[in-house]
């Protein structure tokens, strides 16, 4: 387009003020029609720039976030942005420069004087009172609301609009280095979910401390124009009059609205405004409830809270929050020993070769506590500087490789990509910050790595097996025994059965866990560190292969991870520590040669020190590590004769009926199947009050053994069927959802079936 500057004095055609103000107020897209309907300069096509200054930006824009929630976040971390770098600016400080801060946590640590950057160690008002630097705010109709972020960031000049504001592929803040926003795209991703026509104000005015040459507001509306005659699509537009941005003088404006009275009311001097009109989004109930919880999930870890207000017309004290990202929100939690399991929160540093170090942090709520934290489709939250590229939903938890399924509704991984490399970053995420490249070699790599984890760490074991039993214990059938035995008897007839199951000769009791451990307490500082492997100091490492160090130590599992006092631990030659793991009392690091190319006959040394700064003594280790020669295959292990451990499991599973009261959330009648798979051990629960066995009973006069002998056919044939059908399934599918309805129609002839072929009584 050739934007040619047209000699028109719209200011004596029109108030600029107050046409802002009734932008600002109206919550409908019919609202704004009537606006633009009533000034004639709207109508003139001269008036209106292409957003970006593209004329085919529609492709652009519209294939970012596929979920509005994730756009509206994209507007809440320019926000961010646009604070910390006030901040940088207002204590002369070049954002892009040396002297600049380097990451997040360092600009809120040095801006905000807070510790380590972390806004969990404030007090609630602390929060509340930094968090009115960034308003969110839900105005218009429940229904369809309409949505206000307001920031008291640096601002824009009105000419600065176009590359700043209303920008495309522009290098902003690519080298700013604690910033989110890189991208460049001016957080358009909101823009398709804004109604019909796409409406979204935008005003701004320059902090007048940064520079208070110009102090007139600047404002604009952006809009979706529909594709004329001989253009292939639509096209994101400004209105410009004079191909400039509209603008104003005013010292200060009441305009953001009140959560009480929904009045627009409240003063704002300088700063951004932007409003998103009837946005559509998933979560419209009152914005402290379901929004805030989603909000934040994906802003894990924030380096600013933020103020959510709704202004539509609720009634009570809940109509204001602070929004403070999921770490801050579970640590200041006043009922949190009710909340999460007492030997969590644990972490580990995972470092992945070809990828870079991970911190990995897992929670496991009480069971049925979860509810306000936790998502399905959200299990697992990979974010960088705080906020979620990417999730794993829970099905991650029952692939073979993990199996950790009795604790799957519970858990919470976090895994922080922050110190991967910028390289890596845009190799492994895409653009939209919403999800991995599928089917790369990174995030294959990294799923590996995860699962390894999982299925691995002592304390995620020892709950899945300590909620198995708490949960399903209860549904144990009284002929429990005579099931094994009939269930064992079927096997050894038919060969075709036993196959499935391997060389399993017998069923194992599934509640016999052996003796409880007892329940570690750390202690909140060290009193020792001792390194007890290996006991001499001295440790031998194949130059191909792995070895495991361990300290033991008294310290509780979130030490070196915790908001308040966390201590801190240094290892000389890190770089070929793999993890480093503290779970109830044992320090584990995994030493990898080959991370920084050892070979055999290398001998190196490392130190470690246990530092509480002062709350307790360092403590500080010392072994050396002999590389051996590479490690030539996996060699059988050796059997001993050590005795049988009474947790050890065959490959039979076991089959129980599952009570009406015991069903799982969203069963019915028409329910089949619940498969639960442990490290050791398979359970099949078969529902007892299925409508196809319940007519069947129902239709036939039958005494009680006679009763049984159907409940234990459609048991044990619907249990097999859904064995076979489960052990033939990939990790990737919902094996519930395929199970149930695969099994839902063979529920329905199953016992009809057995009878016409042939009377299984004599197996009884």
């Amino acid at each position: 387009m050739n934007y040619q500057k047209m000699n028109l004095d719209f200011d004596n055609q029109i108030n600029y003020k107050k046409l802002a103000i009734d932008f600002i107020k109206a919550e409908t897209e019919k609202e704004i029609d009537s606006i633009l309907n009533k000034h004639e300069i709207f109508a003139d096509d001269n008036n209106w720039r292409n957003y970006g200054d593209l004329d085919n930006n529609f492709g652009t824009i519209g294939n970012q976030q596929s979920d509005s929630t994730l756009a509206l976040v994209e507007k809440i971390v320019n926000s961010i942005d646009a604070v910390l770098i006030s901040e940088a600016k207002k204590n002369g400080i070049d954002p892009s420069s040396d002297a600049a801060p380097k990451t997040m946590n360092q600009a809120v640590e040095r801006f905000f004087n807070i510790q380590d950057g972390k806004i969990s160690l404030l007090s609630s008002k602390e929060q509340t009172k930094l968090a009115e630097k960034i308003n969110l705010i839900a105005t218009g109709s429940r229904q369809n609301p309409s949505y206000i972020i307001y920031d008291k960031g640096e601002g824009q000049r009105p000419e600065d609009f176009p590359d700043t504001l209303l920008s495309l592929h522009k290098s902003n803040k690519d080298k700013i280095l604690f910033v989110q926003g890189r991208f460049n795209m001016g957080g358009t991703g909101a823009l398709p979910f804004c109604g019909q026509k796409n409406y979204q104000f935008v005003m701004s005015r320059k902090h007048p401390e940064i520079d208070n040459s110009n102090n007139e507001w600047g404002f604009t509306l952006v809009r979706r124009r529909r594709p004329k005659d001989g253009e292939k699509s639509s096209v994101y537009e400004y209105f410009a009059p004079d191909q400039k941005i509209a603008s104003f003088k005013a010292d200060s404006l009441d305009i953001l609205p009140d959560s009480k009275s929904g009045k627009y009311k409240n003063k704002i001097n300088y700063g951004t405004l932007i409003k998103l009109y009837e946005y559509d989004i998933t979560d419209r109930t009152l914005i402290t409830f379901d929004l805030y919880y989603s909000l934040n999930r994906i802003l894990f870890n924030m380096p600013i809270p933020v103020r959510l207000v709704d202004a539509r017309n609720y009634k009570g004290d809940l109509t204001e929050t602070t929004l403070t990202g999921m770490t801050a929100r579970i640590a200041n939690n006043p009922d949190i020993y009710n909340l999460i399991e007492k030997d969590f929160p644990i972490s580990e540093d995972l470092k992945i070769k070809g990828l870079g170090t991970v911190h990995v942090k897992i929670w496991l709520f009480k069971d049925g506590k979860e509810e306000h934290f936790l998502k399905a489709s959200e299990a697992i939250i990979l974010t960088i500087n705080g906020q979620a590229h990417s999730t794993y939903d829970r099905r991650f938890f029952t692939r073979k490789r993990v199996k950790k399924d009795w604790i799957k509704n519970s858990l919470l991984v976090h895994l922080d990509c922050s110190d991967f490399s910028k390289d890596v970053r845009e190799d492994l995420f895409m653009g939209s910050r919403d999800r991995l490249r599928t089917g790369d070699k990174l995030s294959k790599k990294l799923e590996k790595e995860l699962e390894n984890l999982l299925k691995n760490d002592v304390l995620l074991k020892k709950w899945n097996i300590k909620r198995k039993e708490e949960k399903m214990k209860k549904t144990l059938e009284k002929k429990a025994e005579e099931t094994k035995d009939l269930f064992q008897e079927l096997v050894k007839k038919n060969s075709e059965i036993a196959i499935l199951f391997g060389q399993g000769k017998k069923l194992a009791n599934p509640w016999k866990i052996g003796d409880n451990e007892d329940q570690y307490e750390g202690k909140r500082f060290p009193t020792y560190f001792e390194l007890i492997n290996p006991k001499n100091g001295k440790k031998n490492c194949p130059e191909n292969s792995y070895c495991r160090v361990v300290f033991e130590t008294d310290v509780e599992n979130e030490f070196l991870d915790r908001p308040n006092d966390p201590g801190e631990l240094r290892i000389s030659n890190d770089s070929l520590i793999k993890s480093k793991r503290l779970r109830n009392g044992k320090l584990t690091l995994t030493v990898v040669p080959e991370l920084i190319s050892l070979k055999e006959g290398d001998r190196i040394t490392i130190d470690v020190e246990l530092d509480s700064f002062g709350a307790a003594p360092t403590f500080a280790k010392s072994l050396i590590l002999n590389i051996t020669e590479a490690d030539k295959g996996k060699k059988k292990k050796t059997k001993t004769n050590k005795p049988k451990d009474k947790n050890d499991n065959l490959n039979l599973p076991n089959i129980s009926l599952l009570e009406k009261e015991d069903w799982p959330e969203k069963w019915s009648e028409d329910s089949t199947i619940l498969i639960k798979e442990s490290d050791k051990d398979l359970d099949i629960y078969v529902n007892r009050d299925n409508v196809n066995l319940k007519r069947t009973l129902k239709t036939k006069k039958l005494d009680q053994s006679e009763i049984e002998l159907y409940e234990e056919r459609f048991k044990i044939a619907l249990g097999l069927i859904g064995f076979s059908i489960y052990s033939q399934l990939e990790d990737e599918q919902d094996k519930e959802k395929v199970i149930q309805k695969t099994t839902k129609p063979i529920s329905q002839i199953i016992l009809p079936l057995i009878e016409e072929l042939g009377d299984l009584s004599d197996l009884m």
